[in-house]
């Protein structure tokens, strides 16, 4: 599966049981090789968002989801084979 950044970001991501997560602030990538990268995890909600400004003064942990956690994405949302509750935070 080919995306791009914008279209990854932004979306809103939900668990398993459709509960909402909280919106994609940035990709965690690797790059195997020269010409690929390939992402990892997502960055998640808002205390994403507060590290992501350089605003974390109160050393807060993003959520943090591999993407070997993701079950599919459709045009709104990015869906996870977990539960909210049991997703790691950065």
């Amino acid at each position: 599966m080919h995306l791009t950044y914008h279209q990854i970001v932004g979306r809103r991501v939900v668990d398993r049981d459709n509960r909402p997560v909280g919106r994609v602030v940035d990709l965690i990538a690797r790059s195997p090789d020269d010409r690929t990268i390939r992402v990892t995890g997502l960055l998640v909600g808002r205390r994403a968002l507060i590290q992501r400004i350089g605003r974390d003064r109160w050393n807060l942990h993003p959520v943090v989801v591999g993407w070997s956690e993701v079950a599919d994405l459709d045009d709104e949302h990015i869906r996870l084979r977990t539960r909210r509750d049991d997703l790691r935070r950065g």
